[in-house]
């Protein structure tokens, strides 16, 4: 099974692979700040919590 810890690097691994950091960039322990652009070129802005101590929350 996989833990919280584990899960959340490699939810970070795959949005950094798929998604351009946000313009006001990563929070060290907090957040992982993304900017997805969809097929049809709309931009969407999405925060990622890293901190190991609380749910994943996108």
């Amino acid at each position: 099974m996989i833990d919280r810890d584990q899960l959340k690097k490699a939810v970070v691994a795959l949005l950094d692979s798929l998604a351009a950091e946000h313009p006001l960039g990563h929070q060290d322990s907090k957040a992982a700040r993304y900017v997805l652009t969809t097929s049809g070129g709309a931009r969407i802005e999405l925060m990622f919590e890293k901190n190991a101590q609380v749910p994943a929350n996108l």
